[in-house]
């Protein structure tokens, strides 16, 4: 994904060079038999694929390589597998392969007991990616390549959270809100996706399950653990608590305040600094 924008020129070369080809088909004995309707369909693509160059070189020089929408686009631009990715909600019988599967990148991870607690309480939590066909009884192996988790906790969860009583791998059963209750916010954490390729799918997917929370006007929780982590943080407009600072700091506690946060694409453009300039949170 960073590869095509870091060489855009790929796509601004390989799209004006069908143009090309397809402007000398008479000059060349070999070309001049392939039929008109084929070469329709290369002009279609030598277009397509400059226009898509230029978009790339266009969003890539206002945004930052994190940004979902730059990763969305370079994602569209280099899927050619033939796997599709497919989401679901975690059950009891995928909490084992999801403990070992988040066990081989990180240290701290909820116990599978832990995890079955929180699942009793709210069977949405946990969210699954896969690479791979959606019918099992078809005899393709699904690969597990991504998964998150966005919890909704209740007041007594954000208290000990904020603290520093607990944290979001840490929570007893009684943290997590019955589906039927609404939450006082929600957690989100265990983000993980081991293929590349399909970065863009689950934060895309993750985006638009935190701008539901921020309309619903509750607050997002998180603890970042990478670098990247943090810069994705810092683009939704997370800050750090109580600081209350956008110096995001990996494994610190930080706070997305749906008073300050935002929907619009457009604004996640500008950089976090500047937005944080124009916030006087009470």
């Amino acid at each position: 994904m960073k590869n095509v924008l870091r060489e855009p020129g790929l796509w601004l070369g390989l799209g004006p060079a069908l143009l090309v080809l397809t402007s000398v088909r008479h000059s060349s004995p070999y070309l001049s038999h392939i039929p008109p309707t084929l070469w329709l369909a290369i002009m279609a693509t030598g277009i397509a694929l400059s226009v898509l160059g230029i978009l790339i070189v266009t969003v890539a020089s206002f945004w930052d390589a994190s940004h979902p929408i730059v990763e969305l686009i370079s994602s569209v631009a280099v899927r050619s597998r033939s796997a599709p990715i497919w989401a679901r909600t975690a059950n009891h019988s995928d909490l084992r392969a999801l403990y070992e599967f988040l066990h081989k990148k990180w240290d701290e991870v909820p116990s599978v007991e832990k995890m079955t607690s929180w699942q009793e309480r709210c069977d949405t939590g946990f969210w699954l990616f896969f690479n791979g066909a959606k019918r099992r009884d078809l005899g393709v192996n699904l690969k597990l390549i991504g998964a998150f988790k966005i919890l909704p906790i209740t007041q007594q969860a954000v208290d000990d959270l904020e603290r520093g009583l607990t944290t979001g791998s840490q929570f007893d059963a009684e943290h997590i809100c019955l589906s039927s209750e609404r939450p006082a916010a929600y957690y989100v954490g265990d983000l993980l996706v081991t293929d590349e390729h399909f970065n863009a799918a689950v934060l895309y997917d993750l985006d638009a399950k935190c701008i539901e929370i921020i309309k619903s006007d509750l607050p997002i929780y998180a603890r970042p653990f990478t670098k990247k982590g943090v810069k994705v943080m810092e683009h939704r407009g997370f800050l750090t608590f109580p600081e209350n600072n956008s110096n995001l700091q990996i494994n610190k506690l930080s706070k997305l305040d749906p008073r300050f946060a935002t929907t619009s694409p457009f604004e996640l453009r500008r950089s976090p600094r500047k937005r944080k300039s124009q916030r006087q949170p009470a």
